[in-house]
């Protein structure tokens, strides 16, 4: 795993840690989403600013563009309800997927 992505990851759980608890962790993202975050969250120029990640439109759209294609149907629903979770209350939340 490259240094960057262990930051991350490092990150992603910190951010977990530090926000309202949802009814669904890190952990139950399925392996298929982890890419899509890592990969959008690397680009996205936020860090791990939680607020700017919910509120920057491309990382939002690549997510969501990403995870359709990554993850089966059954996978979704507990990825939207993580990242609907954690971006609770910003506008385009919460998301839908097909």
């Amino acid at each position: 795993m490259q240094f960057s992505q262990v930051i991350i990851l490092a990150s992603i759980a910190t951010l977990v840690v530090a926000s309202p608890v949802p009814k669904v962790s890190i952990a139950d993202i399925p392996k298929c989403a982890v890419k899509c975050f890592l990969g959008s969250t690397i680009t996205s120029g936020c860090g791990t600013n939680v607020s700017c990640l919910c509120k920057n439109s491309a990382f939002v759209k690549s997510v969501t563009e990403c995870v359709p294609n990554s993850c089966t149907r059954a996978q979704i629903p507990p990825i939207l309800e993580f990242a609907n979770a954690q971006c609770k209350g910003v506008k385009g939340f919460p998301l839908t997927m097909s």
